[in-house]
């Protein structure tokens, strides 16, 4: 574990803390696309409010865990967080439900309207259309009612 991770696990620990929680914390260093992340894994016993509603305190603790990143011999590094896998499962869920509006989309003949989504939810659906030559998936509106509309191939 470099130093930059021991320091970022200590000051993630401090935080969790600061919270109330007890909390098992594993950090990961990775690269995505050409980007720096620290993958950031936080396990506690009662996640519901650490999670928030659709996430949006883990939204949060991520912000505040970026202030903490330093830049690493002039490389940028973002943060992923992830809480007891609520962020995981929520993608496995947004992808299965992507499949399927696309496919809808294909048999209707009719443009698919998905509900609001943040931009990490987004890309996840733009990624499940990856190869599809069969529907066009576009971001329309504004944060925070950004959504995706997947329309059938011409």
């Amino acid at each position: 574990m470099s130093s930059q991770t021991e320091t970022l696990q200590l000051k993630v620990a401090n935080l969790v803390q600061m919270l109330g929680y007890e909390a098992s914390i594993q950090i990961d260093e990775m690269e995505i696309e050409g980007r720096n992340y620290f993958d950031i894994k936080i396990d506690v016993e009662e996640p519901g409010e650490l999670i928030g509603r659709h996430g949006s305190f883990i939204d949060a603790i991520a912000t505040v865990i970026g202030m903490f990143v330093p830049r690493v011999e002039g490389q940028r590094y973002s943060v992923l967080v992830d809480v007891n896998g609520y962020r995981a499962e929520r993608g496995k869920y947004l992808q299965d439900m992507a499949v399927k509006a696309m496919d809808d989309a294909v048999s209707t003949g009719e443009q698919v309207e998905l509900q609001p989504m943040k931009p990490w939810e987004r890309r996840l659906v733009h990624m499940a259309a990856v190869g599809r030559t069969d529907i066009i998936t576009e971001s329309q509106g504004e944060e925070p009612d950004r959504r995706i509309v997947i329309k059938p191939a011409a």
